[in-house]
């Protein structure tokens, strides 16, 4: 990335090369060979579709859930926020209505909450962690903003459970 420099400042693409500007001013770099059409279809980027359609899902989920709070209380972080809470349950295999309810709980005031049927994990009304099944729960702090998780729940489990934890939302273990 080359900064250019002189009176004159150029935007757009010439050739090889392509001008823009920045916050911190006016930059060339050299044309990619990347398009869109190939990152859709070329089998190498297979998994970054996969991802991106992922994104989708989780982005309606969250702007669903989003605009149901009061217009007073949206902030645009809380909006990114519940997208990448939707977009992790995804990854577990989580059903897109089963988000919906998770999502939905998050903001809501602890009597509006939708139980949900068998929780297998919940945290009570003094912010105890209860499991039905007996099975052990440790939480440990090694780093300032760093929390690790020992359970007998699967590793994959561990951003549902954390939410759980977090937000007071009932979870469910396969």
């Amino acid at each position: 990335m080359a900064k250019q420099t002189g009176p004159i400042k150029i935007r757009g693409t010439i050739d090889n090369i392509c001008f823009y500007k920045t916050k911190d001013g006016y930059y060339a770099r050299l044309k990619s060979s990347l398009t869109g059409k190939r990152v859709k279809k070329d089998p190498r980027f297979k998994r970054t579709m996969a991802y991106a359609g992922m994104l989708v899902i989780a982005s309606r989920l969250a702007s669903r859930c989003y605009r149901s709070l009061p217009e007073e209380n949206r902030v645009h972080e809380m909006y990114r926020a519940l997208t990448g809470m939707a977009m992790q349950m995804l990854k577990v295999g989580m059903e897109a209505e089963e988000i919906a309810v998770h999502l939905e709980g998050v903001y809501k005031k602890e009597e509006e909450k939708i139980p949900l049927s068998k929780p297998g994990m919940y945290v009570d009304q003094h912010g105890k962690l209860i499991f039905t099944d007996n099975k052990p729960f440790y939480l440990s702090c090694s780093k300032a903003n760093t929390v690790r998780v020992k359970t007998g729940q699967p590793k994959h489990q561990y951003p549902l459970i954390i939410n759980a934890i977090t937000t007071g939302i009932p979870f469910v273990p396969n």
